[in-house]
């Protein structure tokens, strides 16, 4: 979304981003709850940001995709890169959730055979232990059962 710069006078545009990232904890998982869009440019550029910083406290990240309302090829291409880097790293991404549009666009693009999806996150990370503290880094906050 764009919208007029707040100066009077400006005639320049500003960006304003349409994703919001909440990081936490659950158990050994680093789960990443997306709400918005995964679009070119800024909102790719800070799920790749989250997602690897995370990649770097967890073996394994969970994107929770329930709240996307939408997503452009550089979204899905950010995920495919997201999951090639995880890959590299001996590390883990996975999917979980996502409206029923979010899935078939996965299947007819065929990158449902590459990137793991679950219905839920107890599918994706099973049973959880309660959390112990909180894990900072950067503008993210974990919930830390081993912090």
């Amino acid at each position: 979304m764009f919208r007029r710069h707040p100066f009077p006078g400006c005639g320049t545009w500003e960006h304003t981003l349409e994703l919001n990232l909440r990081s936490r904890r659950h158990g050994g998982v680093i789960v990443v709850s997306c709400e918005g869009r995964i679009v070119y440019r800024d909102e790719t550029a800070v799920l790749s940001r989250v997602v690897r910083q995370a990649l770097q406290h967890s073996r394994e990240v969970v994107l929770d995709l329930n709240r996307v309302r939408s997503i452009d090829g550089a979204g899905l291409g950010e995920l495919v890169l997201l999951h090639l880097w995880a890959t590299t790293q001996e590390k883990a991404l996975k999917l979980v959730g996502g409206s029923r549009w979010l899935l078939q666009l996965l299947e007819l693009t065929h990158l449902s055979s590459v990137l793991a999806s679950y219905a839920s996150l107890e599918e994706a990370t099973g049973p959880c232990p309660e959390p112990v503290a909180t894990l900072r880094f950067g503008n993210a906050a974990f919930d830390a059962a081993d912090a």
